[in-house]
């Protein structure tokens, strides 16, 4: 199923990066907007405020450009495939990153799924190796599963051939 072929993660992940970028920028809005109705407005303080005042400014734009643009790139730019005994990570914007993980190399492989995750039925899926851990965002339910077990047959297999 996943031998040799391109696979992409789920497209409702543009809805959940746009979720927690909203959920973020709120968070950040909160905090900044205490801070600067709590400061007192003389002296020095009404500078930190101008510069608190501009830096949500900056926030606002930024987390903007993320629901309207980044999101759909990154969700453009996520691939990942079973080939040759090695996973294969390819994601990023600016910087492309490719990532391969040998098959022999993994010790164990696990699935996350927080509450705006299940409510898009999407999961993360983790593979650990010594070397650390690579996600896999956004995967539909059944498709993180099934890749779960292709997996896991893999590495099973690639134990057995080299008597691990």
């Amino acid at each position: 199923m996943y031998e040799e072929k391109k696979n992409k993660i789920s497209p409702l992940s543009v809805n959940v990066w746009k979720v927690t970028s909203i959920i973020g920028f709120n968070i950040a809005l909160v905090v900044l907007s205490l801070v600067i109705v709590l400061f007192p407005s003389k002296g020095v303080f009404d500078t930190i405020k101008t510069l608190l005042i501009v830096f949500l400014f900056i926030l606002l734009v930024y987390y903007i450009i993320r629901l309207t643009l980044l999101s759909k790139m990154w969700y453009r730019n996520w691939n990942f495939y079973l080939n040759d005994n090695v996973v294969i990570l390819e994601y990023g914007i600016i910087y492309k990153n490719k990532v391969t993980i040998p098959i022999n190399r993994i010790q164990y492989v696990d699935i996350h799924q927080g509450p705006i995750l299940k409510f898009y039925k999407v999961r993360t899926m983790s593979i650990h190796t010594a070397g650390g851990k690579n996600e896999i965002p956004y995967l539909p339910d059944s498709e993180c599963i099934d890749f779960q077990s292709t997996l896991i047959k893999e590495v099973e297999r690639s134990r057995e051939e080299f008597g691990i």
